[in-house]
């Protein structure tokens, strides 16, 4: 069932009302490829303010940014800098080898996206929800959604006790959380 569902939304409603008013009716483009969303996380990484224009750049130099491209484009890409390079090089050869298995629980999925150069677990994560359309992950260790919890619920300190409860109450949707 993929996160983005009326249901999914309807639940997160009925459970945290401040967290549904901050959401609004925010609408969520998530990237469908496992590749490019793989790709750009990496690029945001290595080029963080100049993300666009990287971007732009790395779709001039090889056309379609897919795992066949980018190990076409091999040591070319070290125009990006080499700690980026060869982490689209890791991630196009371990997508095409198929290494990473997306038919793994979420926790090993996340455990199997971190092996990769430059994919952090909040990278994980994105492409757990956005791609695969994993209904409820909600990580711990994922700064990004505590801090998101702490901003939008006002605790100074997001605790592991707070977090599973915030977890639990949020079942089985939880992905539809992360995104507001």
């Amino acid at each position: 069932m993929a996160p983005l569902t009326e249901p999914a939304f309807a639940r997160l409603r009925s459970v945290d009302q401040v967290l549904a008013e901050a959401a609004g009716d925010a609408a969520f483009e998530l990237e469908t490829d496992l590749f490019a969303a793989l790709a750009k996380g990496i690029m945001e990484k290595g080029a963080s303010d100049a993300f666009p224009f990287a971007w732009a750049s790395l779709a001039v130099q090889i056309g379609e940014v897919s795992p066949e491209r980018v190990l076409e484009a091999g040591s070319a890409l070290e125009a990006f800098g080499k700690k980026t390079a060869n982490a689209l090089l890791g991630a196009a050869k371990a997508v095409r080898s198929g290494k990473i298995g997306m038919a793994l629980p979420d926790d090993e999925a996340v455990g199997a996206l971190c092996s990769l150069r430059c994919v952090d677990v909040r990278l994980a994560v994105r492409v757990l929800i956005g791609v695969l359309r994993r209904p409820d992950v909600l990580r711990f260790d994922d700064e990004a959604v505590r801090s998101g919890l702490m901003r939008v619920h006002g605790p100074r300190s997001c605790t592991q006790e707070g977090f599973e409860a915030f977890r639990a109450r949020h079942a089985p949707f939880g992905s539809a959380a992360t995104l507001c």
